[in-house]
């Protein structure tokens, strides 16, 4: 007998399809969270560090915060083309 086991730190790509957000708002907001509590790096010193994310405690912040994240690339321009 299995048991699945949900994963606490996942991927920035795992992470944006489950609040809703890109990667890429995930990577440049970083100073929104806090180290350790919302994210932690694989590899610090590396040029491009490798990010995961905790997911529920990102999901509880979103859900505090005031000011939602911005909705994928492909989204905005729809909202745009109906402005």
């Amino acid at each position: 007998m299995t048991k699945k086991v949900a994963r606490v730190w996942v991927t920035t790509t795992q992470a944006a399809a489950e609040l809703g957000c890109s990667p890429k708002y995930l990577r440049e907001n970083r100073d929104l969270f806090k180290r350790g509590t919302h994210y932690r790096s694989l590899n610090p010193r590396a040029w491009r560090p490798t990010y995961r994310w905790h997911l529920k405690n990102l999901q509880t912040f979103m859900a505090a915060s005031d000011d939602p994240p911005d909705p994928p690339a492909a989204d905005k321009r729809s909202q745009s083309a109906e402005s």
